[in-house]
Order: C-alpha cells, then sequence, then structure tokens
C-alpha cells in the first residue's frame, strides 16, 4: 500500500476531471458491465466480463490501458454507537492483445473521511482492500496478490485517503488473467460520536510488454554461446 502525494494529487486531479458524483448512477442490486474491446493505438489489453457484486462500484470509464470507476454509494457510516461494514467485488478478466506479455496490475483508489463528536471521543473509520491476480492463460493459478489496511480515528477529523496495490507479472509471460478486486470500507462509534468513509475514485491499470519474436530469441542465444566461447 502507497500514500505518496504523487498518487494522491494525481487521483484527486482525475477524479476531479472525469466529474466526482456526476458521470455513473449506482444500483443497489449486482451490476454487469459491458465488455470494452481495446483498439487505437497505446492500447494493449481487452477488459472483458466486468462485473461487480452489489452494484457499488457505479460503472466505469475506459481510457487507453486503465479502467477508472466513480462509486456513488460505497460508504460506510456510524452514529451513537452504530456501526456499519460495506464491502464489495469487482470482477473482470484482462487478455493482452496477440503478440503481447502481461507485465504489472495496478489498482489506486482515493477517498473521503469525516468525524465528529467531542474531544478525547471515540470514532474510527477503516478501509481496506485486496487484489487477487489469477492466471487464465497460459494457466496455472493464482498468479499473485496485494493488499492494503488504513484506520482513521476521530482525533484525524476530515481528510482523505488513498491507497495503491500492484501485482508484478514480470517474466511469468501470462497473457490472461482473472482480477477479483475486493473492497471493505468500516466505520464505528460511540454514543455522541460519528463517523463516516466513502471511496470517491478508483483506477485499475496494466502494463504489457511485447513478445520477443522467436528470431530474436536465438539470435539472443547465440551471441550468449558465443560469448561464452570467447571467454573461454
Amino acid at each position: 500500500m502507497s500514500n505518496t502525494n504523487g498518487w494522491l494529487n494525481r487521483g484527486v486531479a482525475m477524479a476531479v476531471a472525469l466529474g466526482v458524483g456526476g458521470l455513473f448512477s449506482a444500483d443497489a442490486s449486482a451490476a454487469i458491465y459491458a465488455d470494452s474491446i481495446a483498439s487505437g493505438p497505446g492500447q494493449t489489453v481487452n477488459f472483458t466480463n466486468i462485473s461487480d457484486n452489489f452494484g457499488l462500484y457505479g460503472g466505469y470509464n475506459r481510457s487507453g490501458d486503465a479502467l477508472t470507476w466513480l462509486p456513488q454509494n460505497f460508504k460506510a457510516e456510524s452514529a451513537d454507537g452504530v456501526s456499519q461494514n460495506t464491502n464489495d467485488v469487482l470482477l473482470m478478466t484482462i487478455t493482452a492483445q496477440p503478440g503481447d506479455w502481461l507485465t504489472k496490475i495496478e489498482v489506486f483508489e482515493v477517498g473521503d473521511r469525516t468525524f465528529s463528536g467531542p474531544s478525547g471521543g471515540y470514532a474510527q473509520t477503516t478501509a481496506s482492500g485486496t487484489l487477487f491476480v489469477t492466471e487464465l492463460a497460459p494457466g496455472g493459478g493464482l498468479a499473485g496478490f496485494d493488499s492494503f489496511s488504513q484506520v482513521f480515528n476521530l482525533d484525524d477529523g476530515f481528510g482523505l485517503w488513498n491507497g495503491s496495490l500492484v501485482v508484478d507479472l514480470t517474466g511469468m509471460q501470462i497473457t490472461s488473467v482473472q482480477i477479483s478486486w475486493q473492497n471493505n470500507l468500516q466505520a464505528t462509534s460511540e454514543p455522541g460520536t460519528a463517523s463516516l468513509i466513502q471511496k470517491k475514485f478508483g483506477e485499475l491499470g496494466i502494463a504489457a510488454e511485447v513478445i520477443p519474436e522467436p528470431a530474436s530469441i536465438s539470435l539472443l542465444g547465440l551471441g550468449g554461446l558465443l560469448l561464452l566461447r570467447r571467454r573461454r
């Protein structure tokens, strides 16, 4: 998990540019989103089979090899000791264009938190998430995962929160994966206090590399063999 100012500024800027709160509508039940097929320069992957369990991600927007979402109602709030836990799971299949391998899967999200209550009172919010990447092609089970968890207390007051996760697939020669992005927000309080935490923006970005041509691989191997002979 990363909390660098660069990530935060980038996320806030993108959320504002995309118009947080106005582009997508959220459903209270499971949502399945239309497939997006990559085309045009600089786009090296396809996003397909995109869905979430409870519709809290609010839809998505495709930009190059990145998928962004603007949740409308992904929040947890608590007042006077009544806690709330909110979670959802975003699923999708990511497939590299012919001639490419997937090398990195990265998720970034940003949101805000608020508290109210007397000094010394107790209220708390938690944001957590786990990213699972399962190899579909060539096929081999779980390729990697990453997770984060952040806890904020009443004394933190109002503020933004952010987190990022990375699964590195470099050198694994994977062309297709299934993504499971599991999010959880939790809010707790005591009598006389209140807390709220919500997600405002999220992005899943992909990096890929060109598969070397067989001839290039052969030349690299031959060059290494010649170098070895010269050393001898």
